[in-house]
This record gives C-alpha cells, sequence and structure tokens, in this order.
C-alpha cells in the first residue's frame, strides 16, 4: 500500500509541474528586454513555419527565445551572458566590430531553437558545442574565426546543407584547432 502512495504522490508531483509549465509556456512575455533583438523579427520568424506553429503556442516560441538570451534554471548561462565573456576578452575598440555579429548569430541561432525539439535544426547540443568553441578561442584572430566558422554552421543547418549530427566536436578541432573534447561531449 505505502508503494501505491508514493507512486501515487510522484505522479501528481509531476502532473502538477506539467501543468505549471503549461500555463506559464502559454503567456505572453510581458516585458521584452531591449537588450535582445526586436519581438517583431522573432514573431516573424514564428508565423513564417507553419509546421512550428501549428505545433506550439506564440508565446512559448517567445518565452524560449528569452530563455536562449537570459539563461533558465536548468542553464543560467544564456546567449547575453556568453556574449559578454566573449566581448570582454577582447580590447574596447574591436568589441564593436564583433558585436553586431554576435547579435546577428544570436538572433538566427535563438530563432531556430526555440521551436519545437522535433522541428528545430539547432539543438541545445550544438549551443553547448558552439559557447565552448567561442570560450576556448585563444586569440581574437581565433575567435573572430571561430564566430564566423559558426555562422556559416547555423546558415548551413537552415538550408538543409549541413545536418545537425555534423556538427561535432571534431568538425571545430579540424577546421579552427580548437578542441573542446576535454570539456563537451557530443552526446
Amino acid at each position: 500500500m505505502e508503494i501505491i502512495k508514493q507512486k501515487s504522490l510522484k505522479l501528481l508531483a509531476s502532473a502538477c509541474v506539467i501543468l505549471l509549465a503549461a500555463c506559464v509556456g502559454r503567456q505572453t512575455p510581458a516585458h521584452w528586454p531591449e537588450s535582445i533583438p526586436s519581438q517583431v523579427f522573432f514573431q516573424a520568424n514564428y508565423l513564417a513555419d507553419e509546421s512550428n506553429s501549428d505545433d506550439q503556442s506564440q508565446a512559448e516560441y517567445l518565452n524560449w527565445v528569452l530563455s536562449f538570451y537570459q539563461g533558465s534554471l536548468l542553464s543560467p548561462r544564456g546567449w547575453l551572458t556568453l556574449q559578454a565573456s566573449v566581448l570582454q576578452a577582447l580590447p574596447e575598440n574591436r568589441q564593436a566590430t564583433l558585436m553586431p555579429k554576435l547579435t546577428d548569430l544570436g538572433a538566427s541561432i535563438a530563432a531556430e531553437w526555440a521551436k519545437q525539439n522535433h522541428l528545430r535544426r539547432v539543438d541545445t547540443r550544438h549551443l553547448s558545442l558552439w559557447g565552448s568553441v567561442m570560450q576556448m578561442s585563444l586569440s581574437e584572430a581565433q575567435l573572430l574565426q571561430a564566430v564566423a566558422f559558426i555562422g556559416r554552421d547555423v546558415t548551413a543547418l537552415l538550408t538543409g546543407e549541413l545536418q545537425g549530427p555534423q556538427v561535432t566536436s571534431q568538425r571545430y578541432k579540424e577546421n579552427l584547432g580548437i578542441d573542446v573534447d576535454d570539456g563537451f561531449s557530443d552526446f
């Protein structure tokens, strides 16, 4: 009887978590931070993908975009934190050159990553790899190369020229000389 009671409590707790997540996911973000590309940009991307919009509410999509930029309970370092860390490694006069590239790259990644898991071409494994590659870039030149290479990979993923499983740490080691194998797993 005690086992049945414990299982029932676990089931009830799981149901509450799922319902709470569903309620939160349906609320449109009330405040859109100025540090993030325009909400209109992401709304247009959401509407352009009918397969995703049939399967995911716009509010849920926008909340995933915010999670990408600001981080979440499970992944507290969002794009804004990564971007600030990467820029801080550069001299001030070079930060202005890289900032728009990182902003555009982040917007492209977020617009795709925020979609339903089974429809998106950019997954969380990619985010982890790209963050590691940028953080492990040892020089300004290597960082600029990494950002450009990641940008090309994002474009190739979105156009279907590159498939998700092809984006590996080995690919970045071969093309950029950045070895992230010590701190990264391709799953």
